[in-house]
Parts: structure tokens; sequence; C-alpha cells
């Protein structure tokens, strides 16, 4: 689905795939970074989650790519026994030699979309939960 909203026209979301694997690490390794000094995160763990019963690559992730296809973000809804969720976002905030950055206002238009999503989620399973 690419997004009608002026500065995400070229964005594309769709679901991650293990194809997305490495571009998603880098990414959260560069947040985690950036916001605390520490990647925080291994390719072991992550693997771990999104092999988990508890996270649907399908229905609980969100990627986002330019028109290029560089990963401009990815989000994902981790949800509990307890019905609680936590959507996690990461995104690109710094320029690399082949991309630049993501102005504030694009950043801002993403995350909102992304939370929006995990939202709409998250709905959907506390609806599908409810006797």
């Amino acid at each position: 689905m690419t997004l009608a909203a002026p500065a995400l026209q070229a964005v594309k979301i769709r679901p991650a795939t293990f194809a997305d694997f490495e571009a998603i690490l880098r990414l959260i390794e560069a947040c985690n970074l950036a916001d605390y000094d520490s990647p925080m995160v291994s390719a072991e763990h992550l693997r771990h989650s999104w092999r988990s019963s508890r996270l649907s690559l399908a229905l609980d992730t969100w990627t986002a790519f330019d028109s290029q296809g560089s990963l401009l973000g990815y989000a994902e809804l981790e949800h509990s026994d307890a019905a609680q969720f936590f959507p996690l976002l990461y995104l690109k905030h710094t320029a690399t030699t082949d991309h630049p950055s993501m102005p504030d206002f694009q950043r801002i238009e993403l995350g909102t979309e992304f939370l929006r999503r995990a939202e709409k989620r998250a709905l959907s399973c506390s609806t599908e939960d409810a006797p």
C-alpha cells in the first residue's frame, strides 16, 4: 500500500518478511545506538522474536520503503496473554552515503501511520479475544 499523505506519497508500507531481516536488524541497531548508545538487540534475539507464536509477521509487522527500495522504517506490535500491546517503532533518522535522512515531518507522518496500523491491529486482537 502506498500512502496518500503528501510527505509519504512514494512510501510503500507492507509486512516484514525474512528477506528484510538484515536491513531491519541494521535499522534497529542504528536507532538503538542513537538513542541508548547500545545496539540492544542481536540477530538471534530478533530471529527468535519473529519466530515466536506471539508475533505474526503478516499481521503484526510493518516496513516502509522509499521509491528506491531503501528501508525507512519498521514497526511491530508485541502482545502478551493479558491483552497488553506494545508497539515498537524504528524510523531511519541518519543519512547514509547512498540515501539522505528523512526530514522530521516525514518521520512524524510515518510514525503516525505505523501507530495507526498498530492500534487497528490491537483493537482487532482485543475483539477476537472478547467473550
